[in-house]
């Protein structure tokens, strides 16, 4: 049985997700960034100076002024994403969603396996919208929020938009194995962090076999899959595009391991990170060797 505190979190979670679909999309994005950026400034410092930190090791060249105007760029981004979940059905619907570079993958669909790496920039979640324009669907993998009100919320939006859910586990591995058998198209986001520690890009550090990237890695050896890296460009607030980058090959396969592997797909994912690093939602986890 749930306790009051529990029934009274998820009423109030499926209440402020309720409002936030029925305001126009602007306000329910300007209302997201608000309070992200006055909760962190008054509630989550560590945020703040994670960010700061990593803005400077990325951006060496930036006076301190322009650090700082980075980090509310990150925030500011952070919130936006944060406040238009609840609208995204609404975006493609409203002309807001478009494709760039999607001649670059067109050739491989239902033809030969095709792998995703989508990255976590800008509104990552309005992929969806913008392969509704195009009429393209993938499946890929989730995490499940540990609220049932969240879970529901994400997978109700996310297969609203043409996604099919695969379950980060064994069995959403299972189904991804067979859809790639059988030359269909899969994502998997490669940069994440855990615990307030950056996985993937490597930033400098030696590749390592831990992490979405690893798996990735493994995927498109084992079926040879066509790779092509994508992340969302916001535009004017709450108008985006969805850049695909051009299809690259894994190296052959007797000149290369496992680590190889993985350093050749960090090397597509971090030049795209980096240039886009103000609005990477993992800006502020620590940069530290993975072990």
């Amino acid at each position: 049985m749930k306790s009051f505190a529990q029934k009274a979190t998820e009423a109030w979670e499926r209440g402020a997700y309720n409002l936030m679909r029925r305001l126009p999309v602007d306000m329910s994005s300007d209302l997201g960034s608000f309070l992200v950026r006055t909760n962190v400034r008054f509630n989550r410092p560590e945020i703040l100076a994670g960010a700061r930190r990593n803005l400077a090791i990325h951006r060496p060249d930036w006076t301190p002024e322009q650090i700082e105007a980075g980090v509310q760029t990150f925030l500011d981004n952070v919130g936006r994403f944060m406040g238009e979940f609840a609208a995204l059905p609404r975006i493609e619907r409203m002309g807001r969603a478009s494709v760039e570079g999607v001649d670059h993958i067109l050739p491989y669909f239902g033809k030969r396996p095709l792998l995703a790496l989508p990255l976590h920039i800008s509104n990552w979640e309005a992929s969806g919208a913008c392969l509704q324009t195009v009429g393209l669907k993938f499946a890929t993998f989730y995490d499940p929020p540990a609220s049932a009100v969240q879970r529901e919320i994400v997978i109700n939006t996310r297969e609203a938009l043409g996604f099919q859910l695969l379950t980060p586990d064994r069995k959403g591995l299972q189904e991804a194995m067979r859809l790639l058998d059988d030359n269909k198209a899969v994502a998997i986001f490669p940069d994440e962090a855990r615990h307030g520690r950056s996985m993937a890009p490597l930033f400098g550090r030696p590749p390592h076999t831990k992490g979405n990237l690893a798996i990735a890695a493994k995927l498109a050896r084992k079926y040879n899959c066509a790779i092509s890296v994508t992340y969302i460009e916001r535009k004017d607030k709450c108008r985006f595009v969805m850049h695909w980058c051009p299809v690259h090959e894994m190296p052959a396969a007797e000149k290369s391991t496992p680590l190889d592997d993985v350093a050749f797909l960090n090397g597509l994912i971090e030049p795209v990170i980096k240039a886009n690093i103000e609005r990477w939602y993992f800006l502020d986890d620590a940069i530290d060797p993975i072990e």
